[in-house]
């Protein structure tokens, strides 16, 4: 058949529906099964509603992303997002990463290390509530220059350097007036 057809409410096809140009609706479509749309690469899919309404979890090229529709959580590379957003596998951002809304973590699991920078990274620095804030190092040790240090137990007050006694081990020295470093 050429030309226009109508179809009114309520009208089942049993096997296979072609149609060669466009097909205009003015009601819902509902569509039982698997379905294909479009049969290239190139093609298009456009939606042109203000929502889109995925009432059970969605999976793009095979766990690529993925939207778990009952916990309301984005898996890049996993299709068991734990968190808002879980990406399995490296990241990149090119601008800036703000963490908001109180005391947040940076932190790896299992006892995994977390390293910042790398061979092209430029100088990291820590700078909290605009400089005047606390860099807490909250361990015993820190590793530096590849070098372990030992830090002291307690806190001292003037007059006193950190020292160290050559292997890694510091502790608060007493200064002689005068003395400069």
């Amino acid at each position: 058949t050429t030309g226009n057809v109508a179809i009114s409410e309520n009208t089942s096809i049993t096997g296979t529906l072609g149609v060669t140009g466009n097909i205009t609706g003015n009601s819902d479509l509902t569509i039982d099964g698997n379905t294909t749309l479009g049969n290239a690469s190139g093609d298009t899919l456009t939606l042109t509603g203000t929502a889109v309404s995925i009432p059970n979890s969605l999976n793009l090229d095979s766990n690529t992303l993925f939207i778990d529709a009952t916990s309301n959580h984005v898996g890049i590379g996993t299709t068991a997002p734990l968190e808002s957003l879980d990406v399995a596998g490296n990241a990149t951002i090119s601008g800036n990463l703000t963490l908001s809304g109180g005391l947040r973590n940076i932190q790896g699991t299992a006892n995994q290390s977390i390293t910042l920078g790398g061979n092209t990274t430029g100088n990291i620095l820590l700078s909290p509530n605009g400089g005047s804030g606390l860099v807490d190092f909250s361990t015993a040790t820190t590793r530096l220059n590849g070098l372990t240090y030992t830090w002291p137990s307690s806190g001292q007050s003037s007059g006193y350097a950190l020292l160290t006694n050559g292997t890694g081990t510091l502790s608060w020295g007493a200064v002689a007036t005068g003395t400069n470093f």
